[in-house]
């Protein structure tokens, strides 16, 4: 059962990446592909480091000879080769680094381009939170107009206080202002929407948002990949630093050819193995140095570990509470559902106005919003989980 639950979230993990790279404007992508690339031919440069290079020297020469006065001409070919074949270790560290250095790099490229990603669906999110809360406001606006109207004709009886129409003049100028702020909201959040992705906000599918246990959500952090990645490269570093001061083996060798002009021409040739031992007086210095470096990059993933299972906790809690407001607000509309029926029975029977009816339906369907609304505000911690998984 755990092989297909696990088998199941990497399909669901493949289809966010393939799904992402759509949403994703050309130009952010080549951004990211660049960087992907550069990455794989900086961690071949590392990896090949320890590769000496071949030296191959050409000159020429005029001079004059002593005894006889003539001239001279001297033609030289030389190739020089120094190479490492073993140091203790370090050779293969030094392979390793660049492996975990370019799973690094991919991992900070892939982490930088989810928090892109996710700029793109909070943007989608308050966007079409923002459409709702228009669409509420519209109801809500409608049902202060009709307050309004009936207190002031309460006001014209001397049935109610002129405070009491007076707030609720302000209140209706309060939603009206707020529309105009929502609107202008909107504007700027589309300019941003535009400079990553070409889809239309409406178009964007959030449905992928969904809960993650706790398990493939550590098995995903990308701040823990990170972490785990960095101390692998650390380790490394280390293991090079303590084969630099044992015994290295280097094969060298030369070959040259030299053509002078009053006598035969020559080539030559020279190679060998050599034997290094180095003798530092800091050695246990930079040795040490490198241990504590180690001990840092495990107390920061042990650290980040600990973030990562607060975070997911926190996200869980914030995911009950809306999922709380969800039932408060089921249990509201029940209410006003109910409440929409007595009053369209008393308008029937001349008990009550249209106003009346039209004020209740405009609450009923205001709530219904409401419904809407929160189950964004759920999408939005769910991004919050996404953004941290890679």
């Amino acid at each position: 059962m755990k092989i297909i639950l696990n088998a199941f979230f990497a399909i669901s993990i493949l289809t966010q990446v393939l799904f992402s790279q759509e949403i994703i404007n050309k130009r952010v992508q080549n951004i990211y592909d660049s960087k992907d690339q550069k990455s794989k031919v900086d961690s071949e440069l590392i990896r090949d480091s320890w590769i000496n290079p071949l030296y191959i020297e050409l000159d020429y020469s005029k001079s004059k000879d002593i005894y006889t006065s003539k001239d001279i001409d001297i033609k030289r070919a030389t190739i020089n080769l120094e190479q490492d074949i073993f140091r203790s270790g370090g050779i293969y560290s030094t392979i390793q680094k660049a492996g975990f250095l370019e799973q690094l790099n991919s991992t900070y490229i892939a982490k930088e381009k989810k928090e892109t990603l996710s700029i793109v669906y909070t943007n989608t999110i308050i966007l079409k939170r923002i459409d709702v809360e228009i669409k509420k406001l519209f109801f809500d606006i409608a049902s202060k107009e009709l307050t309004i109207k009936k207190k002031q004709q309460l006001y014209e009886h001397g049935l109610t206080d002129i405070s009491e129409l007076d707030e609720s003049i302000i209140e209706l100028s309060f939603l009206k202002n707020l529309l105009f702020d929502l609107k202008s909201d909107k504007l700027r959040l589309i300019r941003e929407f535009k400079y990553i992705s070409d889809m239309s906000y409406k178009s964007v599918d959030l449905s992928f948002l969904t809960l993650f246990n706790l398990e493939e959500f550590l098995n995903s952090s990308s701040e823990l990949k990170v972490k785990k990645l960095n101390k692998s490269v650390v380790k490394a570093d280390k293991d090079i630093v303590l084969s630099s001061y044992l015994p290295k083996l280097s094969v060298f060798g030369s070959y040259g050819y030299n053509d002078i002009s009053l006598t035969t021409d020559t080539d030559y040739y020279h190679y060998g193995v050599k034997l290094t031992i180095p003798l530092d007086y800091n050695t246990g210095k930079n040795i040490e140095t490198s241990k504590l470096q180690e001990h840092i990059a495990s107390l920061e993933l042990k650290q980040t570990q600990e973030y990562e299972n607060d975070f997911y906790s926190y996200a869980i809690n914030k995911i009950k509470n809306i999922d709380g407001k969800i039932k408060n607000t089921n249990d509201t509309i029940d209410r006003y559902e109910n409440l929409y029926v007595i009053v369209q029975a008393l308008y029937k029977g001349a008990l009550r106005t249209i106003d009346d009816v039209k004020i209740m339906q405009n609450r009923l369907e205001s709530s219904r919003l409401d419904l809407e609304i929160l189950e964004l505000d759920k999408k939005s911690v769910l991004n919050e989980i996404y953004s941290r998984i890679n």
